[in-house]
C-alpha cells in the first residue's frame, strides 16, 4: 500500500532499492550482528520517504520462524536505517520483525541536507541451527530487505511542508 500515490508533486522517483545480509553459521546460530549494506545515495535538499518494506530470507518461511533465536532481542530481528556520516539513526525507532512481510508500510521520511552522505541498513539477530536447518547443511542465511522509497525534488513542496 502507498500511502502518498495521489501526491500531486512534479519531480519525484520511485526508488527500489534492496538490502542482503548474510549470517554465517557460528557454534550453532546464523548470527546477523550489527551486519551493515548500504542503500543509495541520497540527493542533497531531497525529501525521501519510506513508503514499506518487505522482509525475506533465503530459506522456507515456516523454518525461519521457527529457528529465529528468542534470546536474542527478545526473538526480534532489529533494522534500522542509518545515515554513513555521522552514523545517526534516520527512523525514531528501529523496525522489528520475527517473520517475513510484505510491504509494511513504514512512512518514515526526511530531508537530505548532508553532501555526499550514504543511508545504509544495520541488521541485528540470530537463527538456531534448527534440525531442519541442519537437514538442508546451511553454512549461512541470507536476509533480504526491499525498501519502497519515494525521492521527491521539488523545492517548492519541500519548503512549504518541511
Amino acid at each position: 500500500m502507498q500511502y502518498f500515490e495521489n501526491l500531486k508533486i512534479s519531480a519525484q522517483n520511485i526508488l527500489n532499492v534492496s538490502a542482503k545480509f548474510t549470517g554465517p553459521l557460528v557454534a550453532g546460530s546464523f548470527v546477523f550482528n550489527n551486519i551493515q549494506t548500504n542503500l543509495f545515495v541520497p540527493k542533497i535538499g531531497s525529501l525521501y520517504i519510506v513508503e514499506n518494506v518487505s522482509f525475506s530470507a533465503d530459506i522456507n518461511q515456516l523454518i525461519f520462524s521457527d529457528a529465529i533465536d528468542q534470546a536474542v532481542n527478545n526473538g526480534f530481528f532489529i533494522l534500522s536505517i542509518r545515515r554513513a556520516s555521522d552514523n545517526s539513526g534516520i527512523e525514531r525507532l528501529p523496525v522489528q520483525f520475527a517473520s517475513y512481510k510484505e510491504n509494511r508500510p513504514m512512512a518514515l521520511h526526511w530531508v537530505n541536507n548532508r553532501q555526499n552522505d550514504t543511508i545504509y541498513c544495520n541488521l541485528n539477530g540470530a537463527l538456531i541451527q534448527t534440525p531442519d536447518l541442519i537437514a538442508m547443511g546451511r553454512a549461512n542465511v541470507t536476509i533480504t530487505t526491499d525498501f519502497v522509497i519515494r525521492e521527491i525534488d521539488n523545492r517548492d513542496f519541500i519548503a512549504k511542508h518541511y
